[in-house]
């Protein structure tokens, strides 16, 4: 099938989640048979270099770049749908002339839009007869308001976003939800047809193996892992796993713990407050590697929307997990066969002190993998993604 993607970024190289959920989302197009061709909002940073080894990578035609312009125009100021600026880049004439251009070009038989701010470029498909499929990486309205608080401006921003939201879920395309809960959103909204297309890079996560666990784990390796702590629910979960759980756990486990931070960015009145069995590691080069020491994850879901990667890789890969029933986000783990759910500090230090049993361990990442293979593999999203297109 031939396949127009509209993207809001291009997604080369994969660093955030996003970033790696449209580039995997691409990449699995290709491997599926898919002749696909991209229009790509870009920003400035982004240079031509970057576009070349993505085409290279994916082994694509020419990619179409069009520059966000950040237009203020009365048209947005009176249209409450256009209060939401990034909805209103997609209806850029420029974008609108690139999409015309490669449409007669190329004849998409589909088109795939990653985002669901990019409402208008599924509207401009569906005006021109297109099947149209929109990948929702998270109800950014919620996401907004759970995230940054609930500020005059949050609420103001949330309520465009929400708009947008409704609007996609009312004009007839077909949306993957990275969620059940996404999902269950975007059906009582009014979707007509919403699938759950989990995170695309988890197949290729879930080929690194099943995760070795540790049968003398002394100490016990934990770790917790934000990809950037300039994201506030990030920053909030470290702040809660350092000021609140390892307090606790110092006494339950009597320090024969070692806890290890990962990500970018730790606010210096954290990293210089430090207890002396937490390790701030920042960026780690080799992830794999890193978490083959480790025993247990530690993820506390604080704010956010979508699908946290910090979750679900560790889950994936068969590591002990321990977070909160939101950052679940409606997937069929279980409490206490497949995955240890707590909200208090004491929960979560309860459930790590159970974790010290090297059977107990097995058992919970074992129960985590299966679960994972079952709905995570390349061939369960790759049906996923043929049904949307079917």
């Amino acid at each position: 099938m031939r396949i127009l993607v509209i993207t809001p970024k291009l997604p080369y190289p994969p660093s955030g989640a996003d970033e790696q959920d449209r580039y995997f989302g691409i990449q699995q197009l290709v491997e599926l048979g898919h002749q696909v061709r991209i229009v790509a909002k870009v920003a400035t940073h982004q240079t031509r270099d970057q576009v070349v080894a993505m085409q290279s990578a994916l082994s694509i035609a020419p990619i179409r770049l069009v520059p966000y312009v950040h237009r203020l125009r009365l048209t947005r100021l009176l249209n409450p749908y256009y209060l939401d600026g990034a909805a209103f880049e997609f209806t850029d004439p420029k974008l609108v002339n690139a999409l015309d251009g490669v449409r007669s070009e190329f004849d998409p038989e589909a088109v795939w839009v990653d985002g669901s701010y990019a409402w208008p470029a599924a509207e401009w498909s569906l005006r021109n007869g297109l099947k149209t499929i929109v990948r929702s990486v998270n109800v950014e309205s919620y996401h907004i308001l759970s995230d940054e608080g609930y500020s005059f401006p949050n609420i103001v921003r949330a309520v465009a976003k929400f708009a947008g939201e409704r609007r996609l879920a009312q004009i007839g395309v077909r949306i993957a939800a990275i969620t059940p809960v996404e999902r269950d959103f975007y059906e009582r909204s009014g979707a007509r047809e919403a699938l759950v297309l989990p995170l695309r890079a988890l197949p290729s996560i879930l080929a690194r193996g099943q995760h070795k666990a540790r049968r003398e784990a002394s100490p016990l390796n934990i770790f917790y892992s934000g990809s950037t702590y300039s994201v506030a629910h990030n920053l909030a979960a470290a702040t809660f796993v350092i000021r609140e759980i390892v307090p606790l756990l110092r006494v339950a486990l009597q320090d024969k713990f070692r806890l290890y931070i990962t990500g970018a960015k730790l606010p210096e009145p954290l990293l210089s407050r430090l207890p002396p069995m937490v390790e701030y590691v920042g960026y780690v080069s080799d992830y794999p590697t890193f978490l083959s020491r480790m025993d247990i994850a530690l993820a506390p879901s604080l704010g956010g929307a979508g699908m946290q990667q910090k979750i679900f890789e560790p889950l994936a890969l068969g590591i002990p997990t321990v977070t909160s029933a939101r950052g679940i986000a409606g997937y069929p783990f279980v409490n206490g066969a497949s995955v240890l759910l707590a909200t208090e500090a004491d929960e979560f230090v309860s459930a790590i002190a159970t974790l010290g049993d090297f059977e107990r361990r097995v058992e919970i990442g074992t129960a985590a993998r299966q679960i994972s293979e079952s709905i995570f593999s390349r061939r369960a999203l790759g049906d996923t993604v043929t049904a949307l297109l079917s």
